[in-house]
């Protein structure tokens, strides 16, 4: 099919054009991993509230999610094609941004898988460079150090879109040692985003060791291949995959 022209640009190369309408879930149809939408105007049977979809020929896209009393809620958003059939779509945190692929669709009736959407680094925020110069030309504390970790991985979260969380373990030399993980500040985005093992004592030290394990959620803080945790004698980077598989 040829592109639509509209104030906002083109965007339908590749795609059917029966895509571009209001779509409603007829969730009694799913099979499996794929699900079921019909035109708006279908004879439903009874239900307890139907989400949809609306994508637009020009990059604008309508979520109908399920609200209070069976009703429905409009979130808008923009789809963009990653791949032939494969759809992107971005809210820019009014929910979470998901992806699809068509697997069949006619006049009738349009057939989905859905995935999960890859991450924009370009969205990732820092820190311009006065930001930075500002921050680290403050004195140092001198109650917190960098101290070693014995183990460190990334936990992915059974969640849509999923969440990854660092978890680091270790032996610290005092006993009332405040472990915690603190990121580093960039103006760009690193390939590996520095994550700090940071101990602070609150008081006296009490010279005794003691085990620590301190998790952090690190899903606002991934480098375009992961992290790098950063210890006093030691880093360990890791790779972390965007949509939650294997790197």
């Amino acid at each position: 099919m040829t592109d639509t022209a509209t104030e906002h640009g083109t965007r339908t190369a590749g795609l059917p054009r029966q895509l571009f309408r209001h779509w409603v879930h007829s969730r009694e149809e799913d099979r499996g991993d794929v699900q079921v939408y019909r035109p708006a105007d279908f004879a439903f049977p009874p239900s307890f509230g139907r989400d949809g979809i609306e994508p637009g020929p020009d990059g604008r896209f309508v979520q109908y999610d399920i609200g209070p009393a069976d009703g429905t809620v409009q979130v808008s958003g923009r789809w963009a094609e990653q791949g032939p059939g494969q759809i992107a779509v971005r809210f820019d945190g009014a929910r979470p941004d998901y992806a699809f692929t068509v697997v069949a669709i006619d006049e009738d009736v349009l057939r989905i898988r859905l995935g999960s959407a890859p991450v924009r680094h370009d969205r990732v925020p820092c820190a311009d460079e006065e930001q930075l110069a500002r921050f680290t030309s403050a004195p140092p504390a001198s109650g917190f150090r960098v101290i070693d970790f014995t183990d460190a991985d990334v936990v992915t979260l059974e969640s849509f879109p999923p969440q990854f969380l660092l978890r680091v373990s270790g032996t610290k030399p005092y006993a009332n040692l405040d472990v915690r993980l603190v990121p580093l500040v960039y103006i760009r985005q690193p390939e590996y985003w520095g994550i700090e093992v940071v101990g602070s004592l609150p008081e006296i030290g009490l010279p005794s060791e003691a085990s620590y394990e301190v998790t952090l959620a690190v899903t606002s803080f991934l480098g375009t291949q992961g992290i790098d945790v950063i210890g006093a004698t030691r880093h360990l980077h890791i790779d972390i995959e965007p949509t939650g598989d294997d790197a």
